[in-house]
């Protein structure tokens, strides 16, 4: 339904976001 959608949709941003700040993080370094 809508909200499982939704739920999993937020799931992946979320790791996206994770996998983005470790990125930057060996960038900075």
């Amino acid at each position: 339904t809508r909200l499982a959608e939704y739920s999993s949709t937020h799931r992946v941003f979320r790791w996206c976001e994770a996998e983005l700040q470790q990125e930057s993080r060996v960038l900075i370094k």
